[in-house]
């Protein structure tokens, strides 16, 4: 994602006051007489000073150049209007001071794949909000820092949020198992597989506010700021607010309490 992007560049000599017009174009990579008079007008900008350092924001340009994969930016620079006579001198310095492009982005959030294969979900009564949770999913992603957030919310309600520096290690025969974490709460317990692609979440007394199940429930988790929701349809088949989704055909669950 590009933030911010400037064209610098410092003109040498200026008699008078000069009016500068830049305009941007998709580039080939050759530079081209009729390059010099394409049209694409940027920004303007008024110069009277010599050794001036001018800076364009370029943003939007460039922005929309990086949205629809240019890879190349052109630029020509001219006075709009033009001086009333060739004998005033103006010149921008190159070499050392040559125009610079400076582009500021961001990378995108690793991406993530959430696929619920199992989902029970029990009130406590039929008039309460608060619910026993137990979520098991194929969960393809990479290991996040460990500042970062990791969290699950089920129609927006939170089921829990920590930060990814409260997992640890699991061990086996006293041993760390690589790429496999555990958080283990009084009321929480969350195991994520990162080889395998598993994610397990047990949950008591969680305030689903706001669930509804008529169009089905979105479960929702956030790695930092990488994020994937699916969409899920549980059953209630006592209509004692018990609901539970298997989906064995996607996965299998392995969390063991």
């Amino acid at each position: 994602m590009i933030n911010a992007a400037t064209l610098s560049m410092s003109v040498g000599w200026v008699e008078g006051t000069r009016y500068i017009a830049l305009h941007g174009y998709i580039g080939d990579g050759t530079i081209e007489l009729a390059d010099f008079s394409r049209d694409g007008l940027i920004a303007t900008t008024t110069l009277s000073l010599t050794d001036q350092p001018v800076v364009f924001d370029v943003t939007h340009f460039i922005s929309n150049l990086e949205i629809n994969r240019y890879a190349i930016a052109g630029f020509n620079i001219r006075e709009d209007p033009a001086t009333a006579t060739n004998s005033n001198v103006l010149f921008f310095t190159m070499g050392p001071n040559s125009p610079v492009l400076t582009i500021d982005y961001s990378l995108p959030p690793p991406p993530i794949e959430l696929n619920v294969t199992k989902a029970e979900i029990n009130f406590e009564s039929r008039k309460s909000q608060l619910a026993d949770v137990e979520i098991q999913a194929e969960l393809y992603a990479m290991i996040p820092a460990a500042t970062a957030l990791v969290a699950m919310y089920l129609d927006g309600a939170e089921v829990f949020a920590v930060p990814f520096g409260d997992f640890v290690l699991a061990r086996t025969h006293g041993q760390d198992v690589p790429g496999v974490y555990k958080l283990d709460l009084q009321h929480l317990k969350v195991k994520i597989d990162f080889v395998k692609g598993r994610l397990a979440v047990d949950a008591d007394k969680v305030r689903l506010t706001g669930f509804d199940i008529s169009n089905g429930v979105d479960c929702e988790v956030r790695l930092g700021a990488s994020v994937d929701v699916d969409n899920f349809r549980p059953k209630d088949k006592k209509f004692d607010r018990h609901y539970k989704c298997y989906r064995p055909e996607q996965g299998k669950g392995y969390y063991e309490h």
